[in-house]
C-alpha cells in the first residue's frame, strides 16, 4: 500500500519534528522517500507504493488527488481513480461508483478535502488536537509529543483485536469517523458530517434480481485491479465462504490467480483447499507459519521487525510469532503482485444458512 501523512503548518516548532517522525516512521516500514506538497494551512506527505501499483497522486495545477489504499472509481483504478475524484464533490459522494478500501485527499475549487472509504476499512489515524493525520500508527504515534495509554482502547485490542469506534491504544489520537469529511483550511480544519443510509428494510425482489445487485459492483472492483494486475495476483483458498466467492470473482474477470493456503498438516482449511485445487485443476501453494523456531537470540530482532512490518498493529499476536506472519506477507507481495483476499466467511454461513437446532458436546 502506499501511505499519507500531514501536518498542521502553522510556523510552529510542531510541523518540522512531525514530518521528520514520519519520514523515520515510513522508512523504517520500507516505504520509498515521499513526495512532499504544501497546501494552505498544512504540508502533505505522499508516500508511494512500496513494491508494484499505480501512482497515487495527481497534481494537476492547483488541483491535488491523493490516495493511499485500493481506491475504484468508476470500474477504474490508479490515475484514472484519481481523475475521477477531482470531477466529484467530496461532501456529496455518489458511493456507489466507488469502492476499495482507501483515504484520500482532494483540493479542487480552492478547498481541500480528506475522507476515508465506505466503511473507514483503511484506517486514518488524527490527534486530538486536529494538528495531524496519518495512514499510519507509528508515524502519527512518533510524531506526538506525548502519549498515554486508554484503558479501554488497551483492553478491546486485547480481547477484541481493534478498538471499538474512533478509539485507539491511546488517548491523544482517534481515527476518522466514516460519517465524517475533513475540510483543510489554512486556519485548521472543518468537520462535515456525512450521512451514509443503510436500507431501512429487507429487500423482497427475486433472488436472482438480489444476487445481481451484489455481483455487479464486486464485478467492476475486482475487474478494475485486474485490468492493473493481471494474472499477477495471489489470493488464499481455504474452506471459508469467502476466499471462494473471491476466487470466483477474480476467474470471473479472467484472472488466474497464485493461490495458497496456510495451516498444520492435516487441518480442514489445507486438505479442503488442496481437495479443491486437484478437483479443479490448478495448484494450491501450503506454508505452514508455525514450522519455524527462530533462536531465543534472535526473538528481540524478528519482533522488532514485525513491529514495524505491521504498523504497531499485532492483529492476533502476529508481531510476537515466530517471523511466520511476516514472512507470508512479504510472499504475498513478492515482485509486486497484488495480494486478494476475502473477509467474514466464518460469518456468512450464520447468517445464510436455514435456522437449526443447536450443536451439544456429548
Amino acid at each position: 500500500m502506499s501511505g499519507l501523512f500531514l501536518a498542521r503548518n502553522d510556523g510552529s516548532d510542531f510541523t518540522a519534528s512531525a514530518l521528520a517522525a514520519a519520514r523515520e516512521a515510513f522508512s523504517a516500514q520500507s516505504f520509498p522517500a515521499a513526495v512532499e506538497h504544501v497546501l494552505p494551512g498544512w504540508s502533505l506527505l505522499h508516500f508511494p507504493y512500496i513494491i508494484g501499483g499505480p501512482d497515487g497522486l495527481l497534481v494537476r495545477g492547483e488541483e491535488v488527488a491523493a490516495a493511499a489504499g485500493t481506491p475504484v472509481v468508476d470500474g477504474k483504478f490508479g490515475k484514472a481513480a484519481l481523475e475521477a475524484l477531482l470531477g466529484m464533490d467530496p461532501l456529496a459522494l455518489d458511493w456507489r461508483r466507488i469502492g476499495g478500501q482507501f483515504v484520500a485527499l482532494v483540493r479542487r475549487n480552492g478547498r481541500t478535502f480528506l475522507f476515508g472509504d465506505y466503511f473507514s476499512a483503511f484506517q486514518l489515524f488524527c490527534d486530538t488536537g486536529d494538528r495531524l493525520f496519518s495512514t499510519s500508527l507509528l508515524a502519527a504515534a512518533g510524531a506526538m509529543p506525548r502519549l498515554s495509554f486508554d484503558p479501554q482502547g488497551v483492553y478491546e485490542l486485547a480481547f477484541n483485536v481493534m478498538p471499538i469506534g474512533d478509539d485507539t491504544v491511546f488517548n491523544e489520537l482517534k481515527t476518522l469517523s466514516p460519517f465524517a469529511v475533513i475540510e483543510l483550511t489554512d486556519k485548521g480544519i472543518v468537520r462535515h458530517r456525512i450521512d451514509k443510509p443503510l436500507p431501512a428494510a429487507p429487500s423482497h425482489a427475486p433472488l436472482a434480481e438480489q444476487i445481481e445487485r451484489h455481483r455487479a459492483p464486486l464485478a467492476a472492483i475486482v475487474g478494475a485491479y485486474v485490468a492493473q494486475f493481471g494474472n499477477h495476483v495471489r489470493s488464499p483458498l481455504s474452506g471459508g465462504l469467502d476466499s471462494r466467492l473471491v476466487l470466483a470473482a477474480l476467474r470471473e474477470a479472467g484472472c488466474h490467480p497464485e493461490l495458497y493456503v496456510y495451516g498444520l498438516p492435516g487441518d480442514d482449511d489445507v486438505e479442503i483447499a488442496q481437495a479443491m485445487g486437484e478437483a479443479c485443476g490448478f495448484e494450491v501453494a501450503w506454508t505452514d507459519k508455525y514450522a519455524e523456531t527462530p533462536p531465543p537470540d534472535a526473538f528481540p530482532e524478528l519482533v522488532a521487525r514485525n513491529f514495524h512490518q505491521f504498523d504497531g498493529l499485532p492483529t492476533f499476536g502476529n508481531i510476537f510469532d515466530n517471523g511466520g506472519h511476516g514472512e507470508a506477507q512479504r510472499r504475498r507481495h513478492a515482485g509486486g503482485a497484488l495480494a486478494v483476499s476475502g473477509g467474514c466467511g466464518e460469518d456468512l454461513p450464520q447468517l445464510l444458512l436455514p435456522a437449526r437446532p443447536p450443536l451439544h458436546r456429548a
